[in-house]
Order: structure tokens, then C-alpha cells, then sequence
């Protein structure tokens, strides 16, 4: 999946998740690494282009995006 990155919306997708995850525990960076990435896959899959044209690398612990 070869898109643009777009750096705003990157930047609003973590703090709309951090947001909505403030009373989670268990939330930290891999789990915002992971919903990350769902949610651009989704996209992708639903729309055709992922919302933040970020790429992953796949870690042991989870996907990680970079860019």
C-alpha cells in the first residue's frame, strides 16, 4: 500500500485514540501503535486509501509506524 503521508492526520489520529483511551490502564504505545495501524488497514480495506498513508514495520510486540 504506497500512499502519501499525511502528517496532520497522523498527529490527529493519536490524540483522538489517546483521547478515547484516557481511563484505559492497560494503554500505552503498543497499544496505540496497534490501533493505529487497524484503523489505517480498515480504512484501506473499506475505502480503498488508509487515513494517514503511514507505513509499518512489523516488531515482535506489534506494528510500528514510520515515516
Amino acid at each position: 500500500m504506497a500512499t502519501d503521508f499525511k502528517e496532520e492526520k497522523f498527529g490527529n489520529l493519536i490524540l483522538y485514540v489517546a483521547e478515547r483511551s484516557e481511563h484505559d490502564d492497560r494503554f500505552g504505545a503498543v497499544k496505540l501503535n496497534k490501533i493505529m495501524y487497524y484503523a489505517d488497514f480498515t480504512a484501506y480495506r473499506k475505502l480503498g486509501r488508509p487515513i494517514t498513508g503511514a507505513t509499518y514495520q512489523r516488531l515482535d510486540e506489534g506494528p510500528l509506524p514510520g515515516n
